[in-house]
Formats: C-alpha cells, sequence, structure tokens
C-alpha cells in the first residue's frame, strides 16, 4: 500500500521538476536533454552563434559560384546555399536541445514552413547532384529551390516572435492583415 503511494509522490515530484527521473525510467528526450542541459547559456548562445555565422558564410560563399550558374552548372551554389541553411538550423538546437527543437519544428504554426523548408532542401540537393536534367531547368529549379528555402525559414522564424500586445506569433499577425484570416479561423472551431 505505502509503496504505490510513495511511487505516487515520486511520480508527482518529477512531473512538477522537484526530483529527478531515475536512470531507467528517462526516454531518449531526457537523456538528451541531460547532454544538453550541462552547457551553462554562455556555452549555448555561443554554439548558437558560431553556428549562424558559420552557416551565413558559407550560404554567403555559395554566390561565389553564382557565375557557374549563368553557365549552366549550379549545382555547387545549391549544395553550399543548403548546408549554409542547415548549419543555421543546427544552431537553433543549441538553446533548448536538439530534440526539443525537432519537436517544436512541427507544432502546428511551424509545420508548413518546416516542411516547405525541409523539401526544398532535399530537392536542391536531389536536382544539383542527379545527372541527365537539361542545365538550364535544373538553374531555374535550383533557384527557385533555393528562393523557398529563404522564404520558409524566414516565415519560420517569424513564428517564434510573440508579439507583446497579442497572444500570438508575427506570423499569425502577418496572415491575419494579409488574408484577412483570424488565429481562430486559422485554428478552426472548437470541438
Amino acid at each position: 500500500m505505502f509503496g504505490g503511494m510513495a511511487e505516487s509522490v515520486r511520480n508527482g515530484g518529477v512531473a512538477v521538476g522537484v526530483v529527478e527521473k531515475r536512470e531507467e525510467d528517462k526516454d531518449c528526450e531526457d537523456k538528451c536533454q541531460d547532454q544538453c542541459g550541462e552547457l551553462d547559456w554562455k556555452y549555448r548562445l555561443g554554439g548558437a552563434v558560431a553556428c549562424v555565422v558559420i552557416g551565413c558564410l558559407i550560404s554567403l560563399c555559395s554566390f561565389m559560384r553564382f557565375r557557374d550558374c549563368i553557365d549552366g552548372e549550379c549545382g555547387a551554389f545549391g549544395v553550399f546555399y543548403t548546408l549554409g541553411n542547415l548549419i543555421i538550423l543546427a544552431g537553433s538546437m543549441f538553446f533548448r536541445g536538439p530534440l526539443y527543437q525537432l519537436f517544436r519544428m512541427f507544432d502546428r504554426i511551424r509545420v508548413c514552413a518546416t516542411v516547405t523548408f525541409l523539401i526544398t532542401m532535399v530537392l536542391t540537393i536531389v536536382f544539383a547532384a542527379v545527372g541527365g536534367i537539361d542545365d538550364g531547368a535544373r538553374t531555374g529549379l535550383i533557384f527557385l529551390f533555393c528562393m523557398c528555402q529563404s522564404i520558409s525559414s524566414f516565415w519560420y522564424a517569424l513564428t517564434w516572435i510573440k508579439l507583446p500586445w497579442v497572444s500570438y506569433t508575427a506570423a499569425d499577425f502577418i496572415t491575419e492583415k494579409c488574408c484577412g484570416c483570424t488565429q481562430q479561423d486559422m485554428i478552426g472551431p472548437r470541438v
């Protein structure tokens, strides 16, 4: 009888963060958070800034291959641009841990931007690597996919910005003002 009550008290303490989970009760997310949790905010911020700076440099350096795109060989541009975006995305995982970030990427407000971003990155690499495609078509598609990467990453960033005078994000606010949709219209009726 008291064993069950002790377990209930322990579980309640774990739920509110007073008691740590036992090692055998930890799932993959908990173990990953333990590893990332060891970093203090100075190192987390340093890692994030380093990834963003390196990613931006790689993406900007991809434009040195722009002349090759005019000649029809745009693969290196697309690959380096996408690599830079992946490194920037990895930088965001320093703040709360990689699993937390991955789960939050697929929240209702972010899922469209996330899926678009990931699909266009994959398509950029595929069209850059696969042979047998007309050079003009390849160049046009790679440019299109890189522009879609930029737009979707911008929209993704807007979903993290909470506006102080409203209870929703900058992306919701823009959608409301441009499309006339309210936040309730985007969520749908409550059942």
